[in-house]
């Protein structure tokens, strides 16, 4: 099996779940580092109800329980811009070296793929339940997460 050195992994976090601590613990299996890119970290509506620092804030918890902080090396923001292109180009320019995108978001795994990287897509992990929209719905229902 290939170790690679760097994996990228990019996502929302709305909120951080199991599912995405899955992720991680995947990525750690494939490569020696990982950096974290927490995406959409200028964008406050509904679907993203938890700030940049908070989604931050639950994955630095988590991987201080689960012994990942070692392997993780950075966690950084990623704004949303309006082409591809330039999200693309910020992401690049805040993480120069990269041997592997690890992720199940098909619109940046396509980006990558076009200029040249490798993307592994891991498998899910109990994905009818963790969904961050599902847990979105019910952290609104139950009334822990306003509108």
């Amino acid at each position: 099996m290939k170790k690679y050195n760097m994996a990228v992994i990019i996502g929302r976090f709305q909120p951080f779940h199991l599912g995405h601590l899955y992720l991680i613990k995947y990525a750690t299996s494939k490569a020696t580092k990982i950096v974290i890119f927490i995406g959409s970290s200028n964008v406050t509506n509904v679907n993203n109800p938890f700030s940049y620092k908070k989604r931050k804030k639950m994955i630095e918890q988590t991987l201080l329980e689960h012994n990942l902080s070692k392997k993780v090396i950075s966690i950084i923001p990623i704004k949303d811009y309006p082409s591809d292109t330039l999200w693309l180009r910020k992401v690049l320019q805040k993480c120069k070296h990269i041997d592997v995108i690890i992720g199940h978001n098909s619109w940046v795994n396509n980006l990558f793929i076009e200029k040249g990287y490798e993307v592994i897509i891991p498998p899910f992990y109990k994905r009818n339940i963790y969904s961050g929209t599902k847990i979105r719905k019910n952290l609104r229902k139950s009334g822990k997460l306003k509108s």
